[in-house]
Formats: C-alpha cells, structure tokens, sequence
C-alpha cells in the first residue's frame, strides 16, 4: 500500500536532528495513512499443511524504490484467488539510498525472506 512512500514527508522528523516543523506535506502524508490504515485488506490465516501438500501455495512480491522497500505474503485459495496473509515494509537509510535499484529489489526479498 506504499506506506514508506506516502510517509516519505514525516521520516525525517523521528530524527533528533531534524528541527520539528509539521506543514500542510506533512499533514496530508499522516491523513492519507490514517485513511489507508482504515482501508487496509483483511489478512486471512495461512494455511501451511495446504501450502506444504501444494494446494495453496505461498506467495512473496516485492517491490523497491528509492524511499523505500516492502513486501507482501499471500495464499492462493482452491480457485487461484490470492489474499494476505502479512505486509511488509521499510524506509531506507540514507546509505541504502545510494544503492542501485537492482541493488534495492534484492533487499528487498531478502528482507521479505528473514521476516
């Protein structure tokens, strides 16, 4: 749902280098998760024993940009419908910033793969 994107404007300030200044940006970033938190997609429970025999399989998508990486794990049901089972995301440090986007996808399935 690209929290760490839309969070983007209110990083820097949960950093006590950063001097506290709460804008219209920063407003409309912490309105627009308020309003995507409460929209979130239900998370079902998995289903392992159905995983392991091959019936509904477990699925990891990933995805990077320059803000930050995020990841989501899903099962398909008998029909091939995919639903949630948990979301996964986190901002970049100013280090991994400068990483190259091929770079950046594999951080992030790493870091879908750890969780």
């Amino acid at each position: 749902m690209n929290f760490s994107k839309i969070a983007v404007p209110l990083t820097p300030l949960t950093s006590p280098k950063t001097a506290w200044r709460w804008e219209e940006e920063q407003e409309m970033a912490f309105q627009q998760l308020i309003n995507k938190i409460c929209e979130a997609p239900v998370l079902i429970q998995p289903d392992v024993e159905a995983a392991l025999n091959g019936d509904k399989p477990f699925l990891i998508y990933t995805d990077a940009s320059k803000q930050g990486i995020g990841a989501v794990l899903a099962q398909e049901d008998k029909d091939g419908k995919q639903y949630p089972i948990a979301f996964s995301s986190k901002s970049l440090s100013p280090a991994e910033k400068r990483y190259h986007i091929t770079d950046l996808e594999a951080l992030a399935m790493m870091s879908a793969l750890r969780r």
